[in-house]
């Protein structure tokens, strides 16, 4: 297993239907100038929309790699899985020119480490039905390296985040651990009287 793109000049690649193979998280690891991924129509394992990769039947996205700016998820993918691997690697980690990402309330699972170094990053919603998945780090971990990170929110309705954020601060559930607060945030408050 290597990193096959590490460093490459590559801006767009294309998977082609034949490809049978299997794409691990070192596949795209420090492919720093890739901005599309197309997955030519028969593939067995992959599709992509809007040059990001996902599973076949557009449940799981597996990498945003390259992507700038507003991203939308499509409705109807149910996890963001990120590419299965040692570390399980976020479908947006290292996507340093994301500023916002739309996130339909058909996401279920949420990986840990999804937004992790999103350098411009500066919104993230949590929607109704998504549960986020905490690995050894736990939030802070999830948000590590996101520069920019002025607030989070979770959906009224969803009781299985793992998470509530109150004036700005994240918390466990039942409030008794402050977990992070976003770098930019403005108005935190923890203390009340």
């Amino acid at each position: 297993e290597m990193a096959v793109f590490f460093e490459a000049l590559i801006k767009k690649v294309i998977i082609p239907a034949d490809f049978e193979g299997k794409i691990n998280e070192k596949t795209f690891w420090a492919a720093k100038t890739i901005t599309e991924i197309i997955v030519e129509e028969g593939n067995p394992n992959y599709s992509s929309y809007d040059g990001m990769l996902f599973s076949k039947d557009m449940t799981e996205l597996l990498t945003a790699e390259g992507k700038s700016g507003k991203v939308v998820i499509p409705s109807g993918v149910k996890s963001l899985k990120g590419i299965e691997g040692y570390n399980n690697l976020g479908p947006f980690e290292d996507c340093n020119n994301i500023t916002d990402i739309e996130i339909p309330d058909s996401v279920e699972y949420i990986n840990d480490r999804t937004f992790r170094a999103c350098k411009s990053l500066k919104e993230v919603h949590i929607p109704v039905n998504a549960e986020f998945v905490r690995g050894y780090l736990g939030v802070s971990g999830a948000f590590y390296w996101c520069d920019s990170l002025e607030s989070i929110t979770v959906d009224s309705g969803n009781d299985k985040c793992g998470f509530v954020v109150d004036s700005g601060a994240v918390f466990n559930k039942d409030k008794t651990k402050l977990l992070y607060v976003p770098p930019k945030a403005k108005n935190i408050s923890i203390l009340r009287k």
